[in-house]
């Protein structure tokens, strides 16, 4: 006879989980002796002194299976408190975590991370029966003596006896039955949860990593190197650098990493993804000789006009000299291009002949961004509103994220330097039906073809810089990966579940996968260091007013001493979703005003005046 002890609530009448639990090994015929805690409605979060006193010692060093419940974050469990309980049980006691309520479901796993504690889903099985309207709740099979919860928590009991035993209960009422399928559908994906490695540590990890802990597939998240948000959210950061290559496939070998989800530029063009795979490891993101469509302007300018993809004219250039006298020829307005990686710097929009000379200048001679100015391109200066499309890939199937349009310049007005981004809002207005249908045919499709044609199939999310002009939309840049910060309003508005979309990519199953987007809008507001993007101080600490509703998503932020600091150029996106751009735009500038630290500034006109 194995004792099977409960704490947590919910434990009164015919809706107590408990009751209904071993009502259910009574009628099966099963060895196991259920009991609960002694007083009805104990919450362990409202007696952590008793708790810490040795409530329930002679019950939890006796019990075999120990199951605690968690009902919603008013009666939150903390990790304490399952901590102290798995150093009171038998060293070959199981220790089960009950979870009702599936909005806080994802947390709490991340937050128990490394303890020895298995989940029962049961709000997940709840939720399947809500959204879903598989069972009308009018037409239950219920007890005279009914309870508001009574279906509650049947249903939580089968979970749990299915948690507990490996098998459904062959002997129960009707609603179970007609539920099974959906419970060890569950109870089987609780087991076989994915654990998943984030590389990089920007707000776009940040929030990718914020979109897959909500994924019911996903079980420990790490990232590497991660920031202040990732820790702050139970993620465990790992010191590895984005770009070690080795490093991350021993760290991925070394804890069985399910899947690895490459972010940055920097490692893609390194090969990580090839890497990684070498060694059976999934990897989402573009092989090396495919990233490279970001990783070359050259190749992808070459590329486009290979294949008759719209884009401006250019030239290219190894030969400072020559490039020059091909500026003072050309006249300005013209842009010039670093051919390599140039952490989204490389690019100079030259007004007049002189400023494109001195560009050529720092990129070519003063080597600014090292060997990725070793080439340069220079292209037309075109005129019209910029979009951005980030669309997943399989190299077979493409499926268009929604539009967003960033703005890179540093100050109001779109004046000063160019940044990595200072802000970003999608959908964009510009982004028609008819637009999105022109992009598709004469870009989107053709570029992935492309790529296919040239041995190069690019499986990943493939980000389309293009520009509206009066003779159509033309391709800016392409890059490999999401775009930073335009992932802090994209992946906001995804409905559905961003890991089994980027397993299939990988699978190249894109095409079974149903993607849908919510329909409304989301704009981040990037809150900078003083001096971004040139020189800035770090180390500030950051502090948060009460009445925050929007999203803040981490980018250069470290935890040092227990204080959340500054550690980069672009601290925080502050992303706000609402109905329409406007109101969007005001819920997040509204929450800007309650985050403070030294020094910091953000732009005034992120999605206004559209």
């Amino acid at each position: 006879m194995k004792n099977v002890f409960f704490i947590g609530n919910s434990l009164i009448g015919t809706s107590s989980i408990p009751e209904q639990t071993a009502k259910l090994f009574a009628d099966n015929g099963d060895a196991f002796s259920v009991s609960k805690c002694k007083k009805d409605g104990y919450r362990l979060s409202d007696h952590e002194a008793d708790f810490c006193k040795g409530e329930f010692e002679n019950e939890l060093s006796s019990a075999d299976i120990v199951v605690v419940q968690e009902f919603g974050t008013e009666y939150y469990t903390t990790r304490a408190s399952v901590e102290k309980i798995i150093a009171r049980v038998k060293p070959d006691a199981e220790i089960y975590f009950l979870l009702t309520e599936w909005d806080v479901t994802r947390n709490r796993i991340n937050e128990l991370r490394g303890l020895n504690v298995k989940f029962i889903p049961a709000g997940y099985v709840h939720e399947h029966i809500v959204n879903k309207n598989i069972l009308d709740y009018d037409d239950l099979h219920l007890p005279e003596d009914y309870h508001p919860n009574y279906f509650y928590g049947t249903i939580s009991a089968a979970t749990v006896y299915t948690c507990i035993t490996g098998d459904l209960p062959k002997v129960c009422d009707d609603d179970i039955k007609a539920l099974a399928d959906i419970i060890k559908k569950e109870v089987e994906t609780e087991k076989t949860l994915k654990s998943v490695l984030v590389v990089g540590g920007g707000g776009r990890e940040h929030t990718i990593i914020r979109s897959l802990i909500e994924s019911r597939r996903t079980g420990l998240i790490y990232a590497a190197p991660g920031n202040g948000g990732t820790e702050l959210d139970f993620v465990e950061n790992v010191n590895i650098k984005a770009t070690d290559v080795d490093g991350v496939v021993k760290f991925a070998k070394e804890k069985a990493i399910d899947f690895v989800v490459v972010a940055p530029d920097d490692p893609l063009m390194l090969g990580m993804v090839d890497a990684l795979e070498k060694e059976g490891i999934k990897a989402f993101g573009p092989h090396q000789n495919a990233a490279i469509i970001e990783g070359s302007k050259v190749f992808s300018k070459q590329l486009m006009k290979k294949y008759g993809i719209p884009t401006a004219n250019f030239e290219v250039f190894d030969d400072y000299e020559k490039a020059c006298e091909y500026v003072k020829n050309h006249g300005a307005p013209i842009v010039v291009k670093a051919d390599g990686l140039a952490l989204g710097k490389g690019v100079v929009v030259a007004q007049t002949v002189e400023e494109a000379i001195d560009a050529l200048t720092e990129i070519m001679c003063d080597k600014v961004f090292g060997e990725s100015g070793a080439q340069v391109v220079i292209e037309d200066c075109l005129t019209g509103r910029e979009i951005s499309v980030l669309a997943f890939t399989d190299g077979k199937t493409l499926r268009p994220m929604v539009s967003a349009q960033d703005h890179k310049r540093a100050y109001d007005g779109n004046k000063g330097p160019n940044t990595g981004g200072m802000g970003t809002f999608a959908p964009s207005p510009i982004y028609t039906p008819a637009v999105a249908e022109e992009c598709m045919k004469n870009i989107f499709i053709p570029t992935v073809n492309a790529m296919k044609a040239e041995g190069r199939t690019f499986k990943g999310v493939l980000y389309f810089g293009l520009m509206l002009t009066e003779n159509g939309v033309n391709v800016i840049e392409y890059n490999a990966r999401f775009g930073d910060p335009e992932t802090q309003v994209v992946l906001p508005l995804l409905d559905g579940d961003l890991f089994e979309i980027m397993e299939a990519v990988v699978d190249e199953r894109l095409d079974e996968v149903e993607i849908n987007w919510l329909d409304a809008a989301a704009v981040c507001v990037v809150i900078a260091s003083g001096g971004y993007p040139k020189s800035y101080a770090k180390g500030y600490d950051i502090t948060f007013d009460e009445g925050i509703t929007s999203t803040v998503y981490h980018a250069g932020t470290a935890i040092k001493d227990g204080m959340l600091v500054t550690s980069g150029g672009r601290v925080l996106g502050v992303t706000a979703v609402n109905a329409t751009l406007k109101e969007a735009a005001a819920d997040a500038y509204e929450d800007v005003k309650k985050i403070h630290f030294k020094d910091s500034f953000c732009r005034s006109d992120i999605a206004k005046g559209l």
